[in-house]
């Protein structure tokens, strides 16, 4: 059980659930470590979501043909086909509407601007925490699921004459 529903009361705790489930996302986690897909996954769930699993970036552009998701979460370093190439090649194929959160175990500073660049809209690095990824989910998919907006954290550019919202502001 989460740590914020030992200090809710029963019916706050249910009032909290039942609102998950309101803004429940379908989301594909394309990651290769056995370890790093059992807990991403299972905080996923744990905040309501539907979650499929891509083991790595060739299984994701593949995934997202068959079904439409409103999130993936996507590795950089994968075998076959890499997060940045799965998402040009979901860019080329499928359009700009999934949204891309980026995890990396490396370094920020050699894959944040490639992941970007790629179509990405929002960059973490491991360990991932639970905190973090529900608030980079809530950023990026703020017109799904009603998170809170934040006009601040928004920058406009230019995509083949169509102008988008994009996240300027990175998690810490």
């Amino acid at each position: 059980m989460p740590l914020i529903y030992k200090t809710l009361s029963p019916e706050a705790v249910a009032l909290h659930i039942s609102a998950q489930r309101k803004h429940r996302l379908r989301i594909l986690l394309a990651e290769d470590d056995p370890i790093d897909q059992q807990i991403t996954l299972k905080m996923l769930r744990m905040m309501g979501h539907a979650v499929d699993l891509a083991k790595n970036g060739a299984e994701a552009v593949q995934a997202v043909g068959r079904v439409t998701y409103d999130l993936a979460i996507m590795d950089v370093q994968m075998p076959e086909m890499d997060g940045i190439q799965a998402t040009r090649r979901i860019r080329c194929l499928y359009g700009n509407d999934l949204m891309v959160v980026f995890v990396t175990a490396s370094s920020p500073d050699i894959y944040r601007d490639q992941c970007f660049e790629a179509g990405g809209n929002e960059f973490l690095c491991k360990p991932l925490k639970s905190e973090k990824l529900s608030y980079a989910i809530n950023r990026v998919c703020r017109g799904i699921n009603d998170g809170p907006a934040d006009n601040e954290s928004l920058i406009r550019y230019e995509d083949q004459g169509e102008t988008k919202g994009k996240c300027a502001e990175r998690l810490p």
